[in-house]
C-alpha cells in the first residue's frame, strides 16, 4: 500500500513553518572551564605574576601558590586536595590545551549524556587523576 496525501493535507504541510533544531548549550562544560580560567587568573594575581621559566616552564605560578590554592600535596591528611586540585593549572601551557580538549570533548559528552553525566565524568576523572598523582 502506498501512502498518499490529499491536496488539503499537502497544503497544510506547506503552510507549517520549518522546524528549528534546538541546540542546547553545554552548561556544565562551559561553567567549569570558565571556573578554571578564573582560578588561574586568581593564582596568577596571588603569585604576583608568572614565575621565571627556569622555575615554572609552563608559564605560571610557583608550586607554593598552587599549594595555597588547594594544589595536590597530601601531607597532614588533607584529602580535600584530591578534589580541589582538579580545578587548578600549573601554567598557560597546562591550561590552554586542557581547556580546548575539555570544551571539545566535554561539550559532546554533555550534549549526549546531559549535565549530570558530564559532571560525574569530570569529577571521577579529576579524582582519579588526583589519586594517581598522589601515588
Amino acid at each position: 500500500a502506498t501512502l498518499t496525501l490529499s491536496d488539503s493535507e499537502l497544503a497544510a504541510q506547506a503552510d507549517e513553518p520549518p522546524q528549528r533544531k534546538i541546540r542546547r548549550i553545554p552548561t556544565f562544560t562551559m561553567a567549569v572551564t570558565l571556573l578554571e580560567v578564573v582560578l588561574f587568573a586568581f593564582e596568577t594575581v596571588l603569585n604576583e605574576g608568572f614565575e621565571p621559566l627556569d622555575v615554572n616552564y609552563m608559564v605560571g605560578p610557583s608550586w607554593q601558590t598552587l599549594y595555597a590554592c588547594g594544589g595536590l600535596l597530601l601531607t597532614d591528611r588533607q584529602y580535600w586536595r584530591l578534589f580541589t586540585n582538579m580545578f587548578l593549572h600549573a601554567g598557560v601551557a597546562h591550561l590552554l590545551p586542557n581547556a580546548l580538549v575539555q570544551v571539545w570533548v566535554g561539550s559532546a559528552l554533555e550534549l549526549t549524556w546531559g549535565f549530570w553525566g558530564a559532571a560525574c565524568v569530570y569529577a571521577l576523572a579529576g579524582l582519579g587523576g588526583g589519586l594517581l598523582s598522589a601515588v
